[in-house]
């Protein structure tokens, strides 16, 4: 495992340079864009960790539909409301996730049922205006509801920037329950001399070639050897993918045989 300080220090003997601390401000600040570059443009390069979030007796009373996410969220894996208040254990109870407009449609998620089909209803009303009556464009046909009658055990969710919606928003019966969420990250930024993330961790190499290549190019204007670092690291980059393939075949194939 490699820290900031072991990615910095195989920089500086990369590049050909000693410590200061004029230069160790653009080692670091390289190291970092290295690290965001990465994380965001190689699918297999991320960090993972679990979030939790316990439902408080404010968020029965306020109403309080969306909590805010990690500001390194790369994505949502799963998400389960978890029963904390039963005696011995926990019981899991996984969301589904949807997207933000399917989040408050109705007519589709509360589980509304009429003889009704798409957007008609069962009465067309041609005696009075010449028109159907107002319902006949309502999807399915039934009322609009309010967002009072949204409340109960949370079922369905959706992300919009980094924040998590809910719905329904809870009552006071589910005070104590908690929600937990698998997130996958971007890579950490490296501060101190001993942090590490996913690419430290795994691909250390690979991050030195890169940020060498970037200082090369930003700080000291050499584009042929920026290139050349560049080059080195996109090899250590296509065995990250290639890694990665492995493991999705490696992931089908379990799916079948189990």
């Amino acid at each position: 495992m490699a820290s900031l300080a072991d990615v910095r220090s195989d920089i500086y003997t990369n590049i050909n340079r000693t410590s200061s601390t004029a230069m160790d401000a653009v080692v670091d600040l390289n190291i970092n864009s290295a690290c965001a570059l990465l994380g965001h443009t190689i699918s297999s390069i991320y960090e993972e960790e679990f979030w939790y979030r316990t439902f408080t007796s404010d968020d029965a009373t306020n109403t309080v539909d969306n909590f805010s996410l990690p500001a390194t969220t790369k994505m949502v894996r799963t998400i389960d409301l978890v029963d904390t208040t039963t005696a011995g254990e926990e019981v899991y109870y996984p969301l589904l996730q949807v997207a933000p407009d399917d989040l408050y449609d109705t007519d589709k998620l509360e589980g509304y049922r009429t003889a009704n089909v798409g957007y008609t209803t069962s009465v067309r009303d041609i005696s009075g205006d010449g028109i159907w009556n107002r319902n006949t464009f309502m999807r399915g046909g039934v009322s609009t509801i309010g967002r009072s009658s949204r409340s109960g055990r949370p079922e369905i969710c959706a992300r919009v920037g980094n924040n998590l919606y809910i719905h329904p928003y809870i009552t006071s019966d589910y005070v104590g329950w908690k929600l937990r969420l698998l997130l996958v990250m971007y890579p950490d930024v490296l501060s101190d001399d001993a942090d590490t993330n996913t690419i430290t961790n795994e691909y250390p190499y690979a991050l030195v070639h890169f940020a060498s290549g970037l200082i090369w190019a930003s700080h000291f204007h050499d584009q042929n050897r920026a290139q050349a670092e560049f080059s080195i690291a996109a090899q250590f980059l296509g065995s990250i993918a290639s890694d990665d393939q492995i493991k999705k075949l490696v992931n089908i194939q379990s799916k079948i045989v189990y």
